[in-house]
């Protein structure tokens, strides 16, 4: 299990350094989700346990990467230099603010 867990925690750091602290809206992490999702059935479907496997973890991570974002959400310590302060993107706030 620990190497499982490693694999992931190593895709989120990746995940980070790639495109920085992400914050978004439940709806698209669902459709992020769901891309992901497609290219583990893609992989299956190839019968590339490689592709397989690496697809599972980011998977992993992404759920991961949601849950951060809910558990985390903008303005929770009031401090906007903070990670859990990081601003939905603007093209994802909905009227009247964030919820």
């Amino acid at each position: 299990m620990s190497d499982i867990m490693q694999r992931i925690i190593e895709e989120r750091r990746r995940q980070d350094a790639k495109w920085g602290v992400q914050r978004h809206l439940p709806v698209v992490w669902s459709a992020i989700l769901a891309e992901e999702c497609g290219e583990v059935a893609k992989a299956s479907l190839e019968n590339d346990p490689s592709a397989y496997v690496t697809e599972l973890v980011q998977v992993a991570a992404v759920a991961v990467a949601a849950l951060e974002s809910a558990l985390n959400p903008p303005g929770r310590c009031g401090n906007p230099g903070c990670h859990c302060c990081a601003q939905l993107c603007p093209d994802e706030i909905p009227e009247g603010g964030p919820s």
